[in-house]
């Protein structure tokens, strides 16, 4: 059998070799224009317009795209309140419930923003009210936190656990008394929250309040644990 030239045989593999790179060179282009993409969807989702969010999905950006402490686009609208960005990443797939890396959702991040639209949206799509992170934090206790009372308001009317605890032994009340937003303590406390937890150090709300001297939550603190 008669063998091909040399030169035919090396013209071969050059062409294959050529046609490898290529292939290997359109898939990095793509690689690096979906990461591109991706990027610009968490920064649309955190600083531009919705106009500018609906242009990165459009674009080929993945919903499911994440920063380095594994938060979505959905996680970043949500802290920010703009409910309208949240609605249309829930209309393109975003999972209400998704967790970061911490175990933090949006709706836990979207009760430091305090918009009612936002948390009612993230919830009709799904968000678990009692989830919790990795330190057992809750929605519940964060919003209490921050100390917008809307969020709690809105998280108790859903089903949020008013005595669920940190694995600290934390609660919302105490974080509420720490922090002095006595219409959250007053609230928690009309929805049958419990002024006798104690944490792990042996702190109730009340203690919790004493220390900060919030003198009008100490004095509904103890009325409440004298019923």
């Amino acid at each position: 059998m008669k063998r091909p030239p040399f030169l035919a045989v090396c013209l071969l593999i050059l062409g294959a070799l050529a046609l490898c790179g290529a292939q290997a060179a359109s898939g990095w282009r793509d690689a690096q224009s979906e990461a591109a993409a991706n990027e610009n969807l968490l920064r649309a989702a955190r600083e531009g317009s919705v106009e500018n969010l609906a242009t990165a999905l459009v674009n080929g950006a993945s919903i499911q795209a994440r920063d380095a402490d594994g938060r979505d686009a959905l996680w970043h609208a949500a802290s920010r309140g703009r409910a309208d960005k949240v609605r249309l990443l829930l209309a393109h797939g975003a999972a209400a419930a998704a967790q970061d890396q911490y175990g933090g959702t949006a709706l836990m991040a979207a009760t430091f923003a305090g918009d009612r639209a936002t948390l009612e949206a993230l919830l009709g799509a799904g968000a678990d009210v009692n989830a919790r992170t990795e330190i057992g934090s809750t929605a519940l206790r964060q919003a209490a936190t921050s100390g917008h009372l809307e969020s709690v308001r809105v998280l108790l009317e859903q089903g949020a656990e008013v005595n669920a605890l940190t694995k600290a032994g934390g609660s919302a009340l105490m974080e509420a008394a720490a922090r002095g937003h006595e219409s959250i303590v007053r609230l928690l406390l009309d929805k049958d929250a419990d002024p006798a937890l104690e944490d792990r150090y042996g702190n109730t709300a009340q203690s919790y309040a004493a220390r900060a001297d919030h003198k009008k939550i100490m004095a509904l603190l103890q009325k409440s644990t004298a019923k």
